[in-house]
């Protein structure tokens, strides 16, 4: 099977390092995605849908909007209006109180450049040089608040206002530029997953691999609480679980460890059938496949450490038929 290997440096510790300083300003091709979670445990996937010339990105979900076309560069980032016009977002060399004309829509009129701090944590990372822009317009219980940019990643959190509420948005997972987020520290993990389209007519099934290694001078026991040692998980472009490797499955109901030994390597995964849950073929469209290892880790003396060892992964099913 044509498959594409996803290199994630994912550390195992008890606290988020900072990502280095490569620059990453939001997604820019198509295998790039961010996944937003918010304080309601709803989630978000912005992501690459189209380009115009060699500047311009349609995209996505970003802000909670449908699509939005973004143009970025080291230090700015511009976004068409309602009225189609390119407009400053956010300039990260603008002082405070800079404010910016927008014009997304009658919640969202004009933008203020309103805070600048050094580091900020999301469930991703920490990142560097993050600025704070805050909206205003005419709606009192719609519309955005605020959101935060860093020159490494863009976008990684902004808050709407709802009839119930304000809503927080926090990035908890990305890949940018070759650049894979969370990073932990210890456990380096690469995923293996298919080519980003399959041709449903050419094949019934998909791969997706996860390799733990052990980069550290001591070994780490990976524990874990039953007979599955992992698990795989289909979404559909709205976020609802389609399939799930251990569905159906028995597993025996008692502990167990797997020990790497400094430099060792272990691989979890499998086949997930290209069906739902209830065994019917699934339709061509966006999907977002997810491997998760069903472990927490305990190293020397250290108390156990429950870290997600997980990534994902965009999947295209198309079909031959589509293109003739």
């Amino acid at each position: 099977m044509n498959t594409q290997n996803n290199i994630i440096n994912l550390l195992f510790a008890t606290s988020i390092l900072a990502v280095s300083a490569t620059k990453a300003s939001d997604v820019d091709s198509f295998n790039d995605y961010k996944e937003f979670t918010s304080n309601y445990g709803q989630s978000k996937t912005v992501a690459l849908s189209d380009r115009f010339g060699s500047q311009w990105k349609q995209v996505s979900n970003y802000l909670g909007k449908e699509v939005m076309w973004l143009k970025t560069s080291a230090n700015s980032i511009s976004v068409l209006s309602q009225h189609n016009r390119s407009v400053n977002l956010v300039n990260f060399n603008d002082p405070i109180g800079t404010t910016y004309s927008v014009n997304l829509d009658s919640c969202s009129q004009s933008a203020t450049l309103a805070e600048k701090v050094q580091s900020m944590t999301t469930l991703a990372a920490s990142f560097d040089s993050v600025v704070r822009v805050d909206f205003d317009g005419y709606c009192n219980n719609a519309g955005l608040v605020s959101a935060w940019f860093s020159p490494e990643a863009g976008l990684i959190k902004w808050t709407e206002q709802t009839i119930a509420g304000a809503v927080d948005y926090e990035l908890e997972y990305a890949k940018l530029a070759g650049m894979n987020y969370p990073e932990y520290e210890g456990i380096e993990v690469s995923a293996n997953f298919p080519a980003e389209t399959v041709m449903l007519n050419e094949t019934d099934s998909v791969e997706a691999y996860i390799t733990l290694t052990n980069q550290t001078s001591e070994p780490i026991e990976l524990t874990f609480n039953s007979g599955q040692l992992f698990d795989i998980y289909l979404y559909d472009s709205n976020d609802n679980l389609v399939n799930q490797w251990s569905n159906g499955r028995m597993f025996t109901q008692a502990f167990q460890t797997i020990t790497l030994e400094p430099g060792q390597k272990q691989r979890f995964g499998d086949e997930l059938d290209l069906k739902d849950l209830d065994g019917n073929q699934l339709d061509i469209g966006s999907y977002k496949l997810k491997i998760e290892v069903k472990t927490s880790t305990k190293a020397s003396d250290q108390l156990f450490q429950l870290i997600p060892f997980e990534a994902e992964g965009q999947l295209n099913l198309d079909s031959m038929m589509n293109h003739y």
